[in-house]
């Protein structure tokens, strides 16, 4: 299952049909809550990912959107296909990718003492199920729209100016 098929997006290796070729190609899943925090943090540590993303060019960012309610998502996708004939292992194998990237931006964080605090980082990224809500849904918390938020927008705006343009 490819939860980018919501949106109108049929990728490559996407559209599965019997279990034998689930994870032939992955999808990179962000959340970015606020927690306690403020929407300015998340839009500041979601600039942040991205330019750490922009050293794996394995993935690609296809769009971002606000939650409806507290953060923003990230979606992307795993431009290397999954090779392993058992589709059991490829779920493994998703996992061990995801892990492998969350360490990687973790030292690149490190390295550039930078802290990241709305990234649920822990059962988003390594979990092959996560499916996020469609966007122009109606989040049942906030009353708000789950919401496409475009890159150069979320570079451009501050959030309060982006939230004010959210229907709810």
């Amino acid at each position: 299952y490819n939860p980018n098929q919501l949106f109108g997006k049929q990728l490559r290796g996407a559209g599965y049909v019997r279990a034998s070729n689930l994870f032939i190609q992955g999808n990179l899943l962000m959340d970015f809550d606020k927690r306690t925090y403020d929407y300015e943090k998340v839009r500041e540590e979601v600039l942040t990912v991205l330019e750490f993303l922009k050293t794996k060019p394995q993935y690609e960012v296809q769009y971002l959107q606000f939650s409806g309610t507290s953060g923003i998502h990230l979606y992307g996708t795993d431009k290397e296909p999954f090779t392993n004939p058992d589709p059991f292992k490829r779920m493994e194998e998703y996992k061990t990718r995801r892990a492998s990237l969350m360490q990687d931006l973790k030292q690149w964080l490190t390295e550039r003492k930078i802290e990241l605090v709305t990234l649920d980082n822990n059962n988003v990224t390594t979990n092959p199920y996560q499916v996020f809500k469609p966007t122009k849904t109606i989040d049942m918390k906030s009353g708000r729209q789950v919401t496409h938020i475009p890159i150069h927008t979320l570079k451009s705006k501050t959030m309060k100016e982006i939230l004010s343009t959210i229907p709810t």
